[in-house]
Order: C-alpha cells, then structure tokens, then sequence
C-alpha cells in the first residue's frame, strides 16, 4: 500500500476509530471524541468498526484520522506508510499487557493439552494477544497450533471471543489481559469488555509481555492539526478517564520508548506468513 499524497487540513471534521463489540464502546468513543473536539476546536467524529481490516481500509481511504489500534495493526499502518506511531496506551505505569489462553470455568479443559480436537475462537489474524501471541506460546510449548484445533473461528473481537467461550459456543478463546503487578488481578480483560466479573474465566495460560495499543495517526494530517491531537489525546485521562479506561484500558498516554518499536518489529517478524491455518472458519 503506498502512502496517500494528501493531507487533511486545518478545516473539516476528524474521524477517531477503535474496534469493538461492546454495546457500551460508541458512549465511550464519543464522550472521548467530544473531549478532542473542544481541544482542537474541530469537530471529531467517533467511528466503532467491527474488524481490524475495516480499522486499515478506512485510514487508507482516508476515513479515519486516529485510531486506537493493537501493536501489530499500529506496526502494519506505520509500515505501510498509513500512519505515525506517537502515543502508546499505559495502565497503572506499564506500556505493555499480556494475552491469555481462556475457558469456562465449568469446561473439562485444564490445561493446554486438553486443547486437541476443541473449538478455538480467535480475534482476528492480526490481533496480537487474541491470535499471534497465543499461538507462538503453544507452539514453544510443544503444542502445534496448525494441528491442534478441531475447528477455529475469527469473531472480530475480543468482547465476542469472550462471549462465545463464556456461553459455550466456544471451547477456547484468546484476548487481553492487563495484571495488577500488587495484587495479580486484572485490571483489564477481554471478558470484562464483554460484561463479565473479574473471575468469569479460567485461563490455561498468558503469554507476554506484548507492547501496548498505540494511538496511530494518519499521514494525511496537517503537521499542526497533528500536534494538537497529540497534546489532547495525551489529556484525554484527565477530561474523560471513564472513557479512557473503560474504551481503550488505558490510564495514561505516552510517546512509545524505542523498547516497544523494538517488541513491535519482532512481533511483525514472528507473524507466520499468512495467518489462519488451514480449515480455520471466519465467523
């Protein structure tokens, strides 16, 4: 994908997308959108996509001018010459999570083992902690992915992942999750976006640590417009950390140190050259 030629001026509305299922996610994005538009006095319009490529086609086209996107969609658009990395998402001080491999609790699965022949359901092929991450563990695990499913599903996101396995659509799922470094608990996860109680899930395994989401911005910015979306988005925890926490898991926001570009561009190395394995079903 070649970069796009022009740029989107000081004049006419803002898009800021995420991706999410969450019925809560458009409240969310649009009190954080109202919030930008008072600092950059420009309107900003919230945009809640149901994919990862969705999240790609729109800035490529140009629809979308910042969006919050996972490490491995952020490295994506800024390789691709899309979009700048400027900002990662911090929580309780940390700039990276991890990803969980999860069941029901009331599931005969215990361990990683008991994963042949069980219904996968992933995110995405480019979610990092609900696909990628996962499936690297396994494999150092001994455990081959491509082999080890009866049948694997991509839903979308990880608020779908987690309603299929909690309500047993699903043997297994994987998505995020953010610990407490005190107390072990999680301060964010997949289940909880989908509604679910801090304990609803049991997980088999973690993997990490993965570097956090980052707010990408489209190339398509007028420098100053850039700047000062920066500088508000870097304000957001303060005017709406509702929002901010509940939407993006984040309390904080801060220009990516070179250990995390360092972790994105092994995480994009790592990726297998085309995702879903063979037999894998979308949907």
């Amino acid at each position: 994908m070649a970069a796009p030629d022009t740029d989107a001026g000081p004049e006419g509305p803002l898009a800021f997308a995420v991706v999410s299922g969450s019925s809560r996610a458009e409240a969310h994005l649009v009190a954080i959108c109202d919030a930008l538009a008072r600092g950059v006095g420009r309107l900003v319009r919230p945009r809640v996509l149901g994919s990862y490529a969705a999240l790609k086609e729109e800035v490529q086209a140009g629809r979308v001018h910042l969006a919050w996107a996972p490490p491995l969609v952020a490295a994506e658009l800024s390789g691709a010459g899309l979009a700048t990395i400027d900002l990662c998402c911090a929580r309780g001080e940390r700039a990276d999570y991890h990803a969980a491999l999860f069941t029901r609790h009331a599931s005969s699965i215990e361990k990683p083992a008991d994963l042949r022949g069980a219904h996968a359901a992933w995110v995405d092929e480019h979610s990092s902690a609900g696909y990628l991450v996962p499936r690297l563990r396994l494999a150092a695990e001994g455990l081959e992915p491509a082999g080890l499913f009866g049948r694997e599903s991509f839903l979308g996101t990880h608020a779908r992942v987690a309603q299929a396995v909690l309500e047993g659509e699903a043997d297994v799922g994987a998505t995020y999750v953010s610990l407490d470094p005190s107390t072990g608990r999680p301060l964010s996860a997949g289940w909880l976006e989908a509604g679910a109680g801090i304990n609803a899930a049991f997980v088999l395994l973690t993997a990490g640590p993965i570097p956090s989401d980052a707010i990408a911005f489209s190339r398509r910015l007028d420098a100053g417009v850039k700047a000062a979306l920066v500088e508000q988005v870097s304000a957001l925890p303060a005017s709406v950390p509702d929002a901010v926490g509940r939407l993006l898991g984040a309390d904080g926001f801060a220009p990516p140190p070179a250990s995390h570009v360092e972790a994105l561009r092994a995480l994009v190395g790592a990726r297998p050259p085309s995702g879903r394995t063979p037999g894998a079903t979308a949907g």
